[in-house]
């Protein structure tokens, strides 16, 4: 089973109501990676939609700008992430059937 503290050490917001992400630092060298910027800019532009500004990419912080309500952009990207684990779980319990069906 996979928990969000295994990829997020944080989500919260700073003194001028951006939203951080800090990620574990073992996913530093993927943030470096052009191809993971743009993903995550999609991810993070769909998932907050209008409320969505500006993104900046850290050493192992996501700084999210964003238009209005920050704790309700919080809100959303911990259950967009809540979503993909769980749907993540699923598959690979689907793919261990498989495998133990074999």
């Amino acid at each position: 089973m996979y928990s969000k503290e295994m990829f997020i050490k944080s989500i919260s917001k700073d003194e001028e109501e951006r939203i951080l992400i800090s990620v574990q630092n073992n996913f530093e060298a993927q943030l470096k990676e052009d191809k993971v910027k743009s993903e995550i800019k999609k991810m993070v532009s769909e998932v907050l939609g209008d409320d969505f500004s500006q993104l900046e990419i850290g050493k192992n912080v996501l700084r999210v700008s964003v238009n209005s309500n920050p704790d309700e952009c919080i809100s959303k990207i911990n259950n967009y992430i809540d979503q993909m684990l769980q749907m993540t779980d699923q598959f690979m319990d689907q793919m261990n059937d498989k495998e133990d069906s074999n």
